[in-house]
Order: C-alpha cells, then structure tokens, then sequence
C-alpha cells in the first residue's frame, strides 16, 4: 500500500508597527540639561517606543526605551551641542517602525551671555560684566565693540573661564557699542558663536584743563575764570567752589564754552574750586584748582563822606549814616575827642577791608552778607575810597 503524503507550505507573516507621522511630535526642546519631547501614539498595536539622540557626527549621545509618550533625556555630558538629531520608533512584537526625525535646537537665549553690564573706569576705559550662558560650556568669549555709528568693529578674546574684560584706549566724550558673543565649542568642523543683545555706554569727557591765570582775572570779590577745554563734545561745566570752611556753592556755564564769572566772595579768602566737564549728564573727573581774591585798603576819610553824602548807598549802610556823624564820622573829616578819633588812631587813618566791616556790624549796621559787601566794595572802588592789594 503505498501512502501519500501531502506537504504543506505555510507562510509566516511579519507585521511591522505603524511608525510615528511626521506631525506626531507635538513638543521637543531642550532645557535644564535634559531633551524633553512629547509625541502622539499612532493608529495600531504599540508595545512602546525607542528614542536615541544623536549629534551632528550620528554619535549616540543617549538612548532609552520608553512605554509613555513624552520623555525627558538627560544628556549628562554632552551639554556641549547647539543642535541635536532625535529618532523616535515605535516597537510591537520586538520590532521597529521606521523613525521619525526631527532636530532639537537649542533655544538661543540660553546660549547667549546674561546680564552684560559696562562700568566707567575712567574716561578711557570701560569694564564690561556679565554671566555665563545657562546652557552649556563655551569655549572662550569674543568681546566686540564699535564707536555708534561706525562700521570699524573692534574685537578682542577673552577666556572661557573670565567674565569680565576693561577695554581701554577708548575716545572720552564718545558713545561705544558693546556686544560679546559666547564660542561653544567646534561641532562637525564648524564654529558655533552666540552674539548678546548690544549695549551702549557714553564715556565721560576728559577732564578740563588748568585754569588759565593769565586770561582769567582775579578781583576782590569775584572770578572771571577761563580754562582749556576738555577733549571731545561737551554740553557744559559744573564749578563747585567752597571757602574750607561753611561756604560752597555751584555754578553751571550756559554752554560747552570754557568760562565762568563768580560773584559776591568774600574780600582776601582762599577759595578750593573743582571744575567738571559734563555731556549727556555724565561728568568728568574734577580739575582742582586753589584760588585767593584780593585784599583792598579802605582809606575811612573818604568812606565816611561817600556814607554821609549818599555815594554809598547800600541798604543799612545809608541808613546808618546819621549815627556814623553822632560817633564823629562827618563829611568834613572826623571830629576831635570823638569815638571816631579814638578809633581811626589806632588804624592810622587806613584799614583792611575786614576792619572795616566788623566796625560796621560792631556799630549796628545789619544786613552785611556777601553780596552787600561786594556792593560797598565795588561802590567805594568806583569813588576810589578802596583799593585793591595783591
């Protein structure tokens, strides 16, 4: 008997897993280290789903296995990309889809430098300040600065371990335009550079020049003061002036010319002035300068008549002028035996200015504040009753 035997071929089919479609990947970036990613399943049985990270050389910088649909990689030591390539695959059954690849970019605002500050040194020179990027090591800083308006741009390195640099050798009175620029490091042969937001400065101006003694004129109570100018554009002068002792005050010039007159100072005092170039309300440093007004001789004769006559007339000086004749001070000269005599004896006929005005206010008369003083000076000067000594 012969037995037949049928031989039957049976196929085995092999089912790939639906893999993810190019919109599936709602949310990727990278941030704190770490590429967060979040995707849609797609239509079919999914066991779970591999995701590997690559750099731009396809080296796998991490890769996990997942059941969920959104993850967070850490990329531990390999902070150091601006870009990254992610491939996501579904799995079923111990198979792979084919993947879906997107490029993570890292945002710029973690890349670039923070909080770039400038401080003034001096005219001159600036120190620039500011922190490292939030994402990642660099490998130095490229500090760049022009003058506003100019296309000369001025670049210097600075290592990745500095963050801060003086720039120095800068125009004063000018406005510069600075910006640094984070270098990672080099990734398939090509250099990855960060620029920060710009920031200007205005640099101070130069400090003014001596005051010119010769061209400046220096009287009894006041200065005609002239000055070399400061370098570059200036919108005005501060001068602050004080007497080393109660007295100070300030004065602005209208304009960039180098001039002032100051009134109203006290007869043969030392004044200390400090002299400021300002533009764009920032000044310089002070040019200091030591000062003396005049002394002048008061000869009584001939003050004593301008009182008496009304040539001098200032506010509780002329009202005074009766009893100045009731202590022997008269028109014609001073009266024998009278207090005045006994007075004028001592001085010989002639005082200094201080003298005079401490007998003034001894007497009574009130009101003698700088500007009246200046007032009976400049009067009694003009009537030749005062004249001034070196």
């Amino acid at each position: 008997m012969v037995t037949t035997f049928e031989i039957i071929h049976s196929k085995t089919s092999c089912t790939f897993p639906e893999p993810l479609s190019p919109d599936s990947l709602s949310s990727y970036r990278i941030e704190n280290g770490h590429a967060k990613l979040k995707w849609r399943a797609p239509r079919g049985q999914v066991d779970g789903y591999s995701v590997v990270l690559k750099n731009c050389m396809e080296d796998v910088v991490a890769e996990e296995t997942t059941m969920s649909t959104h993850l967070s990689i850490s990329l531990g030591n390999h902070r150091i990309s601006a870009a990254y390539f992610v491939e996501i695959r579904s799995l079923s059954h111990g198979e792979r889809s084919d993947p879906l690849t997107e490029i993570l970019q890292v945002e710029e605002l973690v890349l670039i430098i923070q909080d770039l500050h400038a401080t003034m040194q001096d005219s001159k020179s600036v120190t620039l300040e500011w922190k490292h990027p939030v994402y990642g090591p660099v490998d130095s800083y490229e500090v760049q600065w022009a003058l506003q308006y100019s296309d000369q741009l001025n670049i210097i390195a600075a290592d990745s371990g500095r963050t801060w640099i003086t720039i120095k050798d800068l125009t004063p009175a000018k406005t510069y335009i600075f910006r640094v620029a984070s270098v990672l490091p080099r990734e398939c042969g090509q250099e990855n550079k960060f620029l920060s937001q710009e920031i200007s400065f205005t640099l101070a101006p130069s400090m003014p020049g001596e005051v010119d003694r010769i061209a400046s004129t220096i009287k009894s109570t006041s200065f005609d003061l002239k000055w070399r100018a400061s370098g570059g554009r200036v919108d005005k002068y501060i001068v602050k002036i004080s007497d080393y002792s109660t007295f100070g005050a300030e004065y602005e010039t209208e304009g960039p010319s180098p001039s002032l007159r100051i009134e109203n100072l006290e007869v043969n005092t030392r004044y200390k002035l400090a002299i400021f170039a300002v533009r764009d309300n920032i000044k310089s440093e002070p040019r200091t300068e030591n000062l003396k007004t005049k002394d002048v001789t008061v000869h009584w004769g001939c003050m004593t008549k301008a009182i008496l006559t009304g040539g001098i007339a200032i506010a509780g000086v002329s009202a005074f002028a009766p009893f100045l004749g009731a202590v022997g001070f008269g028109a014609a000269g001073i009266g024998k035996g009278t207090m005045a005599a006994s007075w004028m004896s001592s001085y010989g006929g002639a005082v200094a200015s201080g003298g005079l005005f401490s007998t003034l206010q001894s007497l009574g008369v009130v009101g003698l504040g700088a500007s009246a003083k200046a007032a009976i000076i400049a009067s009694g000067m003009a009537l030749g009753c005062i004249v001034e000594v070196i």
